[in-house]
Formats: C-alpha cells, structure tokens, sequence
C-alpha cells in the first residue's frame, strides 16, 4: 500500500511539471523585425528573440504614429511618452499587425503578468532590463522604486521623459517602456478592432509614408505661392 501511495505521488509530480512545461512553452512566431542581432544580449531569457521582435515592433509603431515623415526614433519616444502621460494613447488606432502577433505569444509567459494583466516588475526578466540600464541615476530611480514596491509609469515617467534621448541606445530601458506601458495595456484592448495601423502599413514600400511626404511639400509650395512678396 505504502509503494502505491508513493508511485501515485511520483507521478502527481511527473503529471505536475508536465503541465507547468507546457504552459510555459512558447508559440512560434513568424518574425518581422528580428534577424540575427539581439539587442538585449545582457539577457538570458529562453524567450528572448522574442522579446527583441517585441521592442522592435513597438519602436516600429510608435515610428509611425508620431514621427511618420522621418522614422525619427527619438521623436516618436516623445511624443509617445508625452501621450502615456495625458492618457492619450490611441492603441487601436496603433498597434500593427507584427506587434498584435507578438502580444499573442508575450500571453502565454504568464510569469511577466500579474493577475490583473501588469507589468510582474519580480519577473526575471524585468530585473534583468532593470539591472542593465545604462544610466546611473536611471538605473538607481528603478532600483529604489522596485525595493519598495513603488514602481509605476507616474513615478517614473517624468525622469524617464527628461532623458528621453536615452531610449535610442538604452534598448533595456526601451523594452522596459514597451512592456510596461504597451504591451501590458493591450490586454484591455480588443484587437479584433485595431485595423487601421495594419491597413496604413506597407513594410516593404511604405506608401503611405512617400504620400505624406508629398503632401507635405505641395502644402509647402501653396504656402510660398501665397505670400505677397510684393
């Protein structure tokens, strides 16, 4: 009796640790952005080819939501950050079709969500971006905000904003900013109904980009023509 108790409870465990494995098993994602360099290299996460994919594809967003006409990285970080602050993010009008697939997949890693779909500031991950922030006084901010349960964007938005330049290279800084302030959001958002970012997004022409463009420098030429030179 007491060998079958304890070839049930071998195999509760066995039946156990399957089951964790296979909650935590990622799906295959076809990848947009990520090839071979890994920009957040310091880290050792099974996943993190994926988690590259994501930031990539969150800087592509925000590219073409704010700063269209020259992809400029820094402006987007602004004016991104800018919004998050006002609550003014549109993110069914922003999230592509890339980032929509790559949040299916950040799903199943139930160890960087809380229970009400935030931002787990404990996962190994996020201490790992955390730990590898190039700026000092950045990085003692996170620190200091983490060992006192503290951390949230209206604590750390306006140090982050006054630095913004920093997003550019700091790429863990960068994932830190995606997961937390858009990617932990878009559980809240349904995005059977995001179809406008996919529809104005060529990744290979990008013709909406040289339409802008266009409209730009006609707008430009018919402000000129207009003045009274007299």
């Amino acid at each position: 009796m007491k060998t079958k108790l304890i070839s049930l409870a071998f195999l509760s465990m066995f039946v156990f640790n399957c089951n964790q494995n296979k909650e935590q098993k990622t799906p295959e994602i076809d990848y947009t952005y990520t090839t071979q360099n890994i920009s957040i290299s310091n880290c050792t996460d099974k996943d993190i080819k994926l988690f590259n994919e994501a930031l990539l594809s969150f800087e592509n967003d925000i590219k073409t939501k704010y700063n269209v006409n020259d992809q400029n990285i820094n402006r987007a970080y602004i004016g991104f950050l800018n919004d998050t602050r006002n609550n003014r993010i549109n993110l069914q009008a922003m999230v592509s079709k890339p980032t929509k697939t790559v949040f299916e997949a950040l799903k199943t890693r139930t160890d960087i969500w809380t229970e009400n779909n935030q931002l787990n500031y404990n996962s190994d991950i996020v201490k790992c971006l955390v730990e590898n922030i190039s700026d000092k006084n950045l990085k003692t901010t996170f620190h200091a905000l983490l060992s006192t349960n503290s951390m949230s964007f209206r604590m750390y938005g306006e140090a982050v904003r006054s630095r913004s330049i920093t997003l550019r290279s700091d790429k863990y800084l960068s994932l830190f900013l995606a997961l937390d302030q858009y990617y932990a959001k878009l559980h809240n958002v349904d995005l059977s109904k995001a179809k406008e970012a996919e529809s104005n997004i060529d990744f290979n022409k990008r013709p909406a980009k040289k339409q802008i463009q266009k409209e730009a420098e006609n707008n430009k030429k018919n402000a000129h023509a207009g003045h009274n030179h007299g």
